[in-house]
This record gives structure tokens, C-alpha cells and sequence, in this order.
């Protein structure tokens, strides 16, 4: 199963729109150019603006917002991500290569990698 990437534009300044509807409609007229296009999110920090592509919708729709532009960025990235899939990284190969040192590893560049690692028991970890 693939996942759809997600797109997002984070600005601090703009160019060009005057108003908050500006600037969404151009969005619209944007999207609707490129129809297989979706933004998942975009935040001006210096106007304070967010909007956001609403999800399954043709023409597109777009809803801005001219408040809480930063937070509302930020809440809709973590709901993106975490809808996301998300595979177990498999890293033998950089095992292989000394490119990852891990945890048990010793000094940078020093690698303890000797094949498949052992599981730890909790008893085998120390406390300090």
C-alpha cells in the first residue's frame, strides 16, 4: 500500500494578495490548475494567514483562517503525520556499512556492529 505524500508551505512573508480572500481564491484558481494537486496546509506568519484543502473535494476547497496561523499549522502537520503509515526502519545495511552506531555502540566512528544484535533483557540494563 503507498501513501500519499503530504504538502505543506510554511512563509514568513507574502507578495501580492491584499486580503485574506485574495489569497484563498488564488489558492482555488491555483489548485484547480493543477487537479491533482493537494495542500494539506499553508501558514504566512507575517499576516497571520493558515488555509487548508479540504480533503476529497472538486472543485477544490479551501478554507482560510486569519487567527492562530502558526498553531493551527502545527496541529494540522501532527494530524498529517500521524495518519500516516509508518514502516519499521530496517537498518543492517547501515549496520554493515558503520554508517549507524546505535545505542550500544562505542566511541563515534568505533563500530561494535557484529551481525543481528541480541534482544537486552531489562535486567541487563544498568541505572544510574
Amino acid at each position: 500500500m503507498t501513501q500519499s505524500p503530504r504538502s505543506y508551505i510554511f512563509a514568513y512573508a507574502k507578495k501580492g494578495w491584499r486580503t485574506l480572500e485574495d489569497f484563498r481564491s488564488h489558492l482555488v484558481e491555483k489548485l484547480q490548475q493543477h487537479i491533482l494537486a493537494h495542500l494539506h496546509g499553508i501558514v504566512i506568519l507575517e499576516k497571520n494567514w493558515f488555509a487548508f484543502q479540504q480533503a476529497y473535494t472538486r472543485p477544490p476547497v479551501v478554507h482560510a483562517f486569519n487567527d492562530q496561523a502558526l498553531l493551527r499549522f502545527t496541529n494540522t502537520l501532527l494530524k498529517g503525520i500521524q495518519s500516516m503509515r509508518m514502516e519499521i526502519a530496517w537498518l543492517d545495511d547501515y549496520h554493515r556499512a558503520g554508517l549507524y552506531q546505535g545505542f550500544l555502540a562505542g566511541a563515534p566512528g568505533e563500530s561494535t556492529y557484529s551481525g543481528d544484535p541480541e534482544p537486552l533483557a531489562l535486567d541487563d540494563w544498568d541505572e544510574e
